[in-house]
């Protein structure tokens, strides 16, 4: 599910605990595709430093470089935890309505979301999004597919909310 899930603006209950009135806009969830790219780049990059070094020392042996390529990679994703990054984040769901924004995620305790008028900017990373509250506190949305999508939709609906009476 890379792309948002529209819903009808009369929508019901949401069993996700909307409020009375509260309208579901979209759901986002990280994708695994962004997840395998951030661990590519990382992993050819930790790789690069593994060829230098062989290099360094000597080790120009074809089969060196055919082996250096998937150790780096494994020992990138070991070394640095990002196996447990993605069993970690992958339940995450980020609910957007028209008055605020709403994570889930199955393993972490629920809360009442963010008010949409407490978003002060967001900033598109290569791997997700970075909310910057109004009180200066700074959450991420990782491994979403269309960040620069999510950003502007999360904008126009804070936009939109600017000043409108609620239950």
């Amino acid at each position: 599910m890379d792309e948002p899930i529209p819903t009808a603006p009369d929508a019901s209950p949401h069993p996700d605990g909307l409020a009375r009135g509260e309208r579901l806009l979209a759901e986002y969830r990280p994708a695994l595709r962004v997840y395998a790219r951030r661990v590519s780049v990382w992993a050819t990059l930790s790789a690069a430093m593994f060829f230098v070094g062989a290099s360094w020392f000597g080790v120009l042996s074809p089969l060196a470089w055919l082996l250096g390529f998937p150790l780096a990679m494994l020992a990138f994703v070991f070394a640095f935890g990002d196996l447990q990054e993605w069993r970690l984040r992958r339940g995450d769901r980020w609910l957007l309505t028209d008055r605020r924004l709403i994570f889930r995620n199955p393993d972490e305790p629920e809360g009442e979301g963010i008010a949409l008028n407490r978003v002060a900017g967001l900033r598109v990373g290569p791997w997700g999004l970075t909310l910057r509250l109004s009180d200066g506190t700074a959450l991420n949305m990782s491994y979403l597919p269309d960040r620069r999508g999510v950003r502007d939709s999360i904008l126009e609906a804070r936009d939109h909310n600017q000043g409108a009476p609620h239950d």
